[in-house]
């Protein structure tokens, strides 16, 4: 390879590098005055607004699609892990997994009804459709389930997923 064409193909490391991703301090306002309660707040407001348009049939979020959905679930996940709640455990845990509260409810009143199933269920490892980009948001999403509930299926969902895309 010519010497020259080496240079400057080893040298866009160090140019990206140098590139300032700061808020330019141009802007009117760069920071934010909001108390940090009330940005909790506003961010909860966020995901109660976002849950009118969640199909519950699969757990993805009217027009937004398979992997942007769990990106969505991926940050209500992360906003209950910064906050110390679990405020939006019940909705991260339906569209991930069928509460085991509710299978073993329902075999102990010995019924049979239509449940509907997680996404996991649905399909195996997230894969929903040929691209393992897809599936391995919903992996991302189990990272931080586990993360914000502390809830070890989530880190079992994350890990049969990455094994599955790392084949």
């Amino acid at each position: 390879m010519n010497p020259l064409i080496s240079f400057l193909v080893l040298s866009l490391p160090i140019v990206a590098s140098g590139a300032d991703l700061g808020v330019p301090l141009s802007w009117r306002k760069f920071y934010n005055e909001r108390p940090l309660e009330e940005r909790q707040n506003i961010a909860q407001a966020a995901i109660d607004n976002i849950k009118q348009y969640l199909d519950k049939e699969n757990y993805e979020f009217k027009g937004l699609g398979y992997w942007v959905s769990a990106n969505t679930y991926s940050a209500i996940a992360l906003k209950d892990k910064i906050v110390g709640t679990q405020a939006n455990k019940a909705l991260v845990t339906a569209a991930l997994k069928v509460s085991a509260s509710l299978l073993e409810l329902l075999a102990q009143l010995s019924l049979t009804l239509m449940v509907e199933k997680s996404n996991f269920e649905s399909y195996p490892h997230f894969y929903k459709y040929d691209f393992n980009d897809d599936a391995l948001w919903w992996g991302t999403a189990s990272i931080y389930a586990y993360q914000a509930y502390n809830d070890t299926t989530f880190l079992n969902y994350a890990i049969d997923n990455w094994n599955e895309a790392s084949k």
